[in-house]
């Protein structure tokens, strides 16, 4: 597998079981069973199965889709997503939808995009704060952040994340449901590795560390973590996925404290090509990801049976 940018893949691809507190700033709604007031729409102790499209967003490039990552609100009504624009290069694109079952809107690209490439896009839990990766200085990425005040905002401005980029490619930013924590991918020799970033009481984030019982000598192009930061999928081309290709993969571990165990190929997930986690429910029920048809990487969900 040769060298790609994270431009190009990383950003682009830019749970442990139990229960889960309702993470700050989410509000009550019925499609995420957080404190057991709503029935809960799956049984945690089942894998995660029951592949389809993420609704019609697919339908919207008649090309292919083509997704360079996404992720999903909180209430699982809005979707982000990078795709090459005509004039722009990459640029991250937002639809709405009323409820779980309607259709999404037209996307339209948001205020933030800058006149290079921008994809990868991950909220934090509140919704207020989008990570994505940004070409500030090309041909690299670096993770970049917007933050706005309120819900009924939309992300205008962004700026690169202090202490976490290399001097190479960065990108595939995800957050802890805590917002404590920034997993990122970083240009590594012969592939790209998962990073960790710790955030200070000062309110910024610490200088970035390996994972090192994530990586392995091949790509690794994302990690997303669970509500409790006891779970975290990956993508990776390690040995034991499907060909040359990436695969979705899921460690655990008993304690925040501790590293990770044994990576576990998720199968059923995986074609023989790039399948990649995006963005999981703070519930655990649902897995967004990117998967390959005809060419173009669609958006998917992976979602546990009742």
């Amino acid at each position: 597998m040769g060298h790609r940018s994270v431009l190009a893949i990383t950003a682009a691809h830019l749970i442990a079981c139990g229960s889960f507190a309702r993470p700050p700033g989410v509000e009550r709604d019925a499609a995420i069973d957080i404190d057991g007031s709503t029935p809960p729409r799956c049984d945690p102790s089942k894998p995660l199965g029951m592949l389809a499209p993420l609704g019609n967003i697919n339908d919207f490039a008649a090309g292919g889709m083509d997704a360079r990552g996404a992720t999903l609100s909180p209430d699982e009504l809005t979707v982000y997503f990078g795709r090459l624009t005509p004039s722009n290069g990459f640029d991250i694109l937002v639809s709405r939808r009323d409820s779980l079952d309607g259709d999404f809107s037209s996307p339209i690209a948001i205020p933030l995009n800058t006149s290079g490439n921008d994809l990868g896009p991950s909220l934090s839990a509140d919704g207020l704060t989008l990570y994505y990766a940004s070409q500030v200085a090309p041909p690299n990425s670096d993770v970049s952040q917007s933050v706005r005040a309120s819900l009924d905002e939309e992300f205008s401005t962004g700026a690169v994340v202090e202490n976490v980029n290399s001097s190479g490619d960065d990108g595939g930013g995800s957050p802890s449901f805590d917002g404590n924590t920034l997993y990122l991918i970083t240009q590594s020799v012969g592939g790209y590795d998962i990073f960790r970033s710790i955030k200070n009481l000062g309110g910024s984030f610490d200088l970035a560390s390996t994972v090192s019982e994530l990586n392995s000598p091949n790509f690794e192009l994302k990690a997303v973590p669970t509500a409790d930061d006891l779970g975290v999928f990956i993508g990776s081309s390690r040995s034991g996925s499907n060909g040359d290709s990436v695969d979705i993969w899921f460690a655990s571990r008993a304690t925040t404290a501790q590293p990770f165990g044994p990576l576990e190929n998720l199968s059923a997930l995986n074609t023989n090509d790039e399948d990649v986690p995006l963005w999981v429910s703070a519930d655990g029920c649902v897995l967004l990801l990117t998967r390959p048809n005809v060419g173009a990487r669609e958006i998917w969900t992976a979602s546990r049976p009742l």
